[in-house]
């Protein structure tokens, strides 16, 4: 069955190709000596024999929904056939760029100070020394100190459009940071309260209009604010 399959597909695109050439009398010749005796697909054999009637090549590429003859179409055959084929057989498509990118993204997954800004594609991925971020390109140095907060700070949650920084504290408080998107440090813009355990998830709405939180595991209630 599955080495039917196979000449199927390489008898058709013999055949649409003859077709296109404008040989007729060949393309009908492996429809019914080649391609009909396999007595598989006869509903394709059919629609295949329609083709017969087109008037010129670009009324059979379009009815056949085929790329004509040529790279393209030859191509795209060769990776239909390679699905049917074990790898011991035939290597499957780029299977050296499908290895070549499975070993950086290990490389990257190990690179302590990665940096995502310089991630790129495969063509700027050097053979000759491993991927390996430098740390004078992390941000190591502390910027601003938060000191509102009176105990530990449990979660953190910058807002969808990135203006605004929300934290959860073991002091029950919420407090809501207005980020200044040119020197990039926070200034207090609101401190939320009403709950009398400390906030261990924070969560934005999607048009940052509404701020929920929740307490710890044994705690079941949830708090909603609406921050504008």
């Amino acid at each position: 069955m599955l080495g039917q399959r196979m000449k199927f597909l390489l008898l058709q695109q013999k055949y649409l190709e003859y077709l296109e050439d404008g040989k007729v009398l060949e393309a009908l010749q492996v429809l019914r000596a080649e391609l009909t005796p396999l007595k598989y697909n006869t509903e394709r054999i059919h629609v295949l024999s329609g083709y017969l009637m087109c008037s010129h090549a670009e009324d059979l590429r379009a009815k056949a929904e085929w790329e004509g003859k040529g790279t393209a179409s030859r191509t795209k055959l060769l990776d239909r056939l390679q699905t049917y084929l074990p790898p011991s057989v035939m290597l499957p498509p780029r299977r050296l760029q499908t290895l070549l990118k499975q070993a950086v993204e290990l490389q990257r997954e190990r690179c302590l100070y990665h940096n995502t800004k310089l991630d790129s594609g495969l063509d700027s991925v050097s053979l000759l020394l491993d991927h390996a971020c430098s740390r004078k390109q992390f941000p190591c140095y502390t910027q601003q100190i938060l000191t509102e907060h009176c105990n530990e700070v449990w979660f953190c949650k910058f807002s969808n459009d990135g203006t605004k920084l929300a934290t959860g504290s073991k002091d029950t408080t919420v407090i809501v940071w207005q980020v200044d998107m040119e020197t990039l440090q926070l200034r207090l813009l609101k401190t939320l309260e009403g709950h009398a355990y400390g906030v261990s998830y924070l969560a934005w709405s999607p048009d940052d209009t509404y701020l929920i939180a929740c307490g710890p595991d044994d705690c079941s209630e949830l708090w909603l604010w609406n921050v504008q």
